[in-house]
């Protein structure tokens, strides 16, 4: 549902070139198109949550790379009446492979990286890994054609795999960059259409979707152009965001 509301969103910002702003709004909001898509956003919002599609809902809206309003309605815990405002984090999910993958195209179209280049040659980023994980290419990170998993194990099942993760969503605190780091320096390509996997000799393995793979995908962009990942984001979206508590798990 709450995928279905934002795409309305998105629709609506995209057709209102020639829409006229409401009288009160235009004496107080300029450039007019800026306050149109403001207008409707929050017209949506608010509806969304008057007829029960959403608990709470959070606007943006950014012109010329810089964010010009942001507002916040209903509530971010429904159980504990928590009020949803503009500083409220959570979770944006696969989200996050948007960017991710996006970033990665705009460093290939730029000549700063190849779908080509090998996960070993960002060592400063990824430390040692195994031979053949090594040799796993960006494209076949980005395809899911690199063998590796949706997530590494839970622990509760699998204590003695380094990186393991003691739960499927954990936080950054409880799961860290060094933890998932560990898990990739310690662990090799399989095919994950046999029960069990098994390890392939040779790349690419069979396509197996996997979060964690975007999420290494994730790691060298900022390495490569020497720039932490708010910065990556700042450069992508505008002003840059404040992401210490985001999942390494896309």
């Amino acid at each position: 549902m709450a995928r279905q509301f934002w795409a309305q969103i998105v629709i609506v910002a995209g057709l209102l070139g020639s829409a006229t702003a409401p009288p009160a709004l235009a004496d107080v909001c300029t450039p007019a198109h800026v306050c149109i898509v403001q207008f409707y956003a929050n017209t949506f919002a608010q509806a969304a949550i008057a007829e029960g599609k959403a608990v709470g809902v959070g606007v943006g809206v950014a012109y010329n790379n810089e964010v010009v309003y942001t507002n916040a309605f209903g509530l971010a815990d429904a159980k504990s009446g928590t009020a949803f405002t503009t500083d409220t984090k959570f979770e944006i999910a696969s989200s996050t492979k948007v960017f991710t993958t996006n970033l990665l195209e705009q460093w290939v179209y730029n000549g700063w990286l190849s779908l080509s280049n090998r996960l070993s040659q960002f060592s400063s980023a990824l430390g040692t890994l195994k031979p053949l994980t090594g040799e796993v290419t960006l494209e076949e990170l980005a395809d899911f054609t690199g063998g590796f998993p949706r997530y590494a194990p839970l622990c509760k099942n699998n204590p003695k795999v380094p990186g393991c993760i003691p739960s499927i969503q954990p936080t950054t605190a409880q799961y860290t960059a060094e933890d998932f780091l560990e898990y990739f320096q310690n662990a090799v390509p399989e095919n994950y259409d046999k029960k069990p996997p098994t390890v392939v000799s040779k790349l690419p393995a069979p396509c197996s979707y996997s979060n964690f793979a975007i999420g290494l995908l994730g790691l060298p962009l900022p390495d490569q152009m020497q720039i932490n990942e708010a910065s990556l984001l700042g450069w992508f979206l505008g002003p840059a965001r404040k992401l210490s508590n985001r999942l390494l798990i896309e």
